[in-house]
């Protein structure tokens, strides 16, 4: 079973790797996901669509795997388990483990930039999250601040 997991993550890791790996068409809407899939269901709508089109039912067949990230410790006593919605932003893939680690993955490589482990600043009691989130922030000179 927990070699059939990993398949599955792999298989979920490259699904959003060919997402993020396409150029968008020419015709954007704003209101859909395009190149970056930013959000929870990949724009603020939660449309679950993406405007890329270089994969289509003519050549979804000649798709092959790019890379597998194995992101370790799944345990099936534990209960282990990802329920969260990769995110991509300028060709980084942002995910969890099984573990909660937070990752940072290169799409076209697979390669890990960073990981921040969680349990290491305080115990972790359960082995599930529900996703992650990323937001701009404005930084702003500190004698603006007084």
């Amino acid at each position: 079973m927990n070699g059939n997991i990993s398949n599955q993550l792999a298989m979920l890791f490259l699904i959003f790797f060919c997402i993020a790996g396409l150029s968008c068409s020419d015709e954007e809407k704003p209101i859909y996901a395009n190149e970056n899939w930013s959000s929870y269901l990949g724009d603020n709508s939660v449309s679950h669509y993406s405007l890329l089109d270089q994969i289509n039912k003519e050549n979804v067949h000649l798709l092959k795997q790019a890379w597998i990230y194995d992101g370790g410790h799944i345990s099936e006593t534990k209960g282990t388990q990802i329920q969260c919605n990769p995110l991509i932003i300028d060709g980084v893939l942002y995910g969890t483990t099984a573990t909660l680690k937070l990752i940072a993955l290169d799409t076209g490589s697979g390669e890990e930039r960073w990981q921040f482990d969680p349990s290491k600043e305080a115990p972790i009691r359960n082995s599930v999250n529900r996703g992650i989130a990323i937001g701009k922030m404005e930084m702003k000179e500190p004698s603006s601040m007084l």
